[in-house]
């Protein structure tokens, strides 16, 4: 079920929270430039940094956050990202 315009509630919710944060956003365009804007790496390495931050999330409150983070689509994401950053770069 889509959510906002986006595939659904997680996708939506991690966009938000990662594009209103003005030196994250900086980061990401950055990182879609070392990237050479190929999404799917943009998606990898975004997927790899929330990844991080999970740390050691364990018993049923890990499970929830896992069973969300599973459902984010990484790769629209990245190419939101993709998009702003080459937009930018013009």
């Amino acid at each position: 079920m889509s959510y906002n315009g986006w595939k659904n509630y997680e996708t939506w919710l991690t966009n938000l929270w990662l594009t209103n944060d003005q030196c994250a956003v900086e980061h990401y365009l950055e990182v879609c430039e070392a990237f050479d804007y190929d999404v799917r790496d943009v998606a990898h390495q975004l997927e790899g940094e929330f990844d991080a931050e999970l740390g050691d999330t364990t018993g049923w409150r890990g499970d929830l956050i896992r069973s969300a983070f599973q459902e984010i689509d990484w790769e629209e994401i990245a190419q939101s990202l993709v998009e702003s950053a080459q937009e930018a770069a013009m």
